[in-house]
């Protein structure tokens, strides 16, 4: 496997990715990507089926990872960015200017910090 598919945290997952109406343009932009204040955008992540990797039928989602944009001056360095992470219930785990979120993100200065490989 290679170096960067083994770092990714939603490697061997079927997402659905949500963003709210505040986000939506930045979210479609083909450049100058800027989140505005109150930009939230939810990932939930399934289990696949290895033998088809496809999303195994009716399961629920084993994950949802969210970050909301803050006021300037939240996290200078991660474009402002606030992680949360929660089991699939909807339960919270963590919350915050989480480390492994804020460094994987980092890769994506360019888009606002988001990854947005399935609309580039």
């Amino acid at each position: 496997m290679q170096e960067a598919a083994r770092n990714n945290p939603h490697i061997d997952t079927y997402i659905t990715v949500y963003v709210n109406p505040i986000g939506k343009q930045a979210m479609n932009a083909t450049k100058n990507v800027s989140f505005p204040i109150g930009s939230v955008i939810v990932k939930e992540k399934y289990e696949i089926d290895q033998s088809t990797y496809k999303m195994k039928p009716h399961s629920p989602p084993k994950l949802m990872t969210v970050m909301i944009k803050r006021q300037k001056g939240y996290s200078p360095t991660t474009g402002d960015w606030e992680y949360l992470v929660t089991k699939g219930d909807g339960e919270l785990q963590t919350r915050g200017k989480i480390a492994k979120c804020q460094n994987y993100h980092a890769k994506r200065k360019k888009t606002d910090y988001v990854f947005r490989t399935y609309r580039e």
